[in-house]
């Protein structure tokens, strides 16, 4: 595979998108560890965002519990072919192509959030990508690698 071809393959792997951060605090008899979750974006969140876009719909996934189906997002132009998963604790997707990862980019930003891989890189297009300062202190607070 030459330079130009890598340069332009989407990394196998998940992505998410992130619209913010909670920090949470262990008891004091625990030692006040700090630790953090990322937040997805809610149902109520793409059920406004479908409303405006005509690239954005909703529907019923067989995948979650018997108490909580999980939400399927999908693009139903065809332009995005990927479908990502929302539930009440993650939207991510597995091994997108490089068209559904700029449509996720896109509802991203219109979320006020950010598309996150599974190494903690934050993208702004398919192949340009950053390690966003919350990122960073998560995988640090986890004891994770930091990308390169």
């Amino acid at each position: 595979m030459n330079d130009k071809a890598k340069t332009k393959t989407v990394k196998k792997g998940l992505y998410w998108i992130i619209v913010g951060r909670e920090t949470r605090y262990a008891p004091w008899f625990l030692g006040r560890k700090k630790s953090y979750r990322l937040l997805p974006p809610t149902r109520e969140q793409f059920i406004e965002l479908a409303k405006v876009r005509n690239d954005l719909e909703l529907g019923p996934s067989e995948t979650g519990s018997k108490q909580e189906k999980d939400t399927l997002v999908v693009d139903p132009t065809c332009k995005a072919k990927g479908k990502l998963i929302l539930n009440s604790g993650a939207c991510w997707i597995k091994n997108p192509d490089s068209a559904t990862l700029s449509w996720m980019i896109e509802l991203a930003h219109e979320l006020n959030g950010r598309v996150v891989d599974y190494a903690g890189r934050a993208y702004t297009s398919p192949t340009e990508y950053y390690l966003h300062p919350e990122d960073k202190e998560v995988l640090e607070n986890r004891g994770l690698k930091l990308p390169k």
